[in-house]
C-alpha cells in the first residue's frame, strides 16, 4: 500500500509524542514504516546535560531517517532523507506541570523565544537548534 507524503509526515509528527520524557505510549520501537528513529530508542540525546536542558525547556524533537522512498510521482521524499518531528506545546499554564516540568515552560521557553523576545530561558533555543541540526557538510579543513 502506498502512503502519501503528507500522511506519512503526519504519522511521524504523532510518533514524536511516543518517545522521550512524557511519552504518550510506552514503546521501544525504533522503526515506523519506512522511517528509522535516530539515536537511542527514546529519541533523547545521549548527553545527560542536553537531555536535562530539553526537558527543562519543554522541548522534544525526534529525528528519523527514511530507508525507502515515501509518496508518489512529484510528491515524494527520497530514501536517505532525515525528517525531524518537533512536539507541539503542551505546558502553557502558569501553574500546571507535566512530568515535573516547571509551569509555563512553553510560554517562557518557546513562545517568547519564537517571537524573538529576550526571555532568560532563551539560552535553550540555540542548544535545541544545534541538537537537531544535521552535521555540517562540504569542504572541511
Amino acid at each position: 500500500m502506498t502512503v502519501s507524503k503528507e500522511l506519512f509526515l503526519a504519522i511521524l509528527s504523532m510518533d514524536s509524542y511516543n518517545h522521550g520524557y512524557g511519552a504518550g505510549l510506552n514503546i521501544d520501537a525504533t522503526q515506523i514504516g519506512a522511517a528509522s528513529l535516530q539515536g537511542p530508542s527514546d529519541g533523547m540525546p545521549e548527553d545527560a546535560n542536553l537531555k536535562a536542558d530539553w526537558q527543562t525547556a519543554g522541548f522534544y524533537a525526534a529525528a528519523y531517517t527514511l530507508n525507502d522512498t515515501v509518496g508518489t510521482g512529484d510528491n515524494q521524499i527520497a530514501s536517505g532523507t532525515t525528517i525531524i518531528s518537533y512536539r507541539g506545546t503542551d505546558n502553557p499554564g502558569i501553574t500546571s506541570t507535566i512530568d515535573s516540568i516547571s509551569g509555563a515552560s512553553d510560554i517562557f521557553n518557546g513562545w517568547i523565544a519564537g517571537a524573538g523576545g529576550a526571555a532568560i530561558p532563551l539560552r535553550h533555543a540555540p542548544k535545541a537548534a544545534r541538537a537537531t541540526s544535521p552535521a555540517p557538510r562540504g569542504g572541511g579543513g
